[in-house]
């Protein structure tokens, strides 16, 4: 029998919630649960319309729409980001988001890190479609230090994700649905870290359940 691996869960009830007239900020990480690993922090965002906020990072983020088109700004570059995208930014520095609608939320998840992971001052975004993989975790984004897959899955649909090599570590987070991931049940919107795995065991426990997975050397 295949040993269980090790994982610690992040549950959405126990989030930090920073919320303003314009925005709300909710935290997975907080004083009573540290970050994991490479990843200094995961927020799930929301921003009011025609609202703005900016970041400022010392080493690189990844950042995923989940509702609606970003306007995403760093220096001169300006550009338009879509659900079906997801932006890579391994570079220091401030950038912007805003929400061009006139009357309509946007929500987006993004992460930053502890260290750059390889290819250094890169921006780019990549485009994916749940739709055409469904019931598995595709790549959308992958080099020697960051892996970064999203699947979307059916009503009690299976899959295995194999790890690309010894000593690395995962993050899942649930953008929608359910599942049952490594024997934990997870809602929307939590998160649990695994390691110590070659694989991991995921299952759908909703219709059009999506996971978002981060694959990364594990340093704890």
């Amino acid at each position: 029998m295949q040993q269980q691996s090790q994982a610690r869960i992040f549950l959405a009830d126990q989030y930090q919630i920073f919320q303003t007239e314009h925005s709300r900020s909710i935290h997975v990480f907080t004083d009573r649960t540290p970050a994991f690993n490479n990843l200094a922090a995961v927020k799930d965002e929301t921003l009011a319309a025609k609202s703005s906020t900016a970041y400022y990072f010392d080493t690189g983020a990844v950042l995923l729409p989940v509702v609606g088109i970003l306007v995403f700004r760093q220096g001169e570059k300006e550009a338009e980001l879509n659900c079906g995208e997801i932006l890579v930014v391994n570079s220091t520095g401030a950038i912007s988001i805003s929400n061009p609608y006139e009357d309509c939320l946007v929500n987006y998840i993004i992460v930053s890190f502890e260290a750059l992971f390889e290819q250094a001052a890169m921006v780019h975004s990549y485009s994916f479609d749940l739709n055409t993989h469904k019931n598995k975790m595709p790549d959308i984004f992958s080099n020697s230090t960051l892996s970064i897959s999203l699947g979307k899955f059916d009503m009690r649909r299976e899959t295995t994700y194999y790890l690309s090599g010894a000593n690395k570590a995962c993050f899942c987070l649930v953008i929608q649905g359910s599942f049952e991931i490594e024997g934990r049940l997870l809602h929307e919107r939590d998160a649990l870290a695994v390691w110590d795995t070659e694989e991991i065991d995921i299952e759908s426990l909703g219709k059009e359940s999506i996971l978002f997975l981060m694959e990364q050397p594990f340093s704890n």
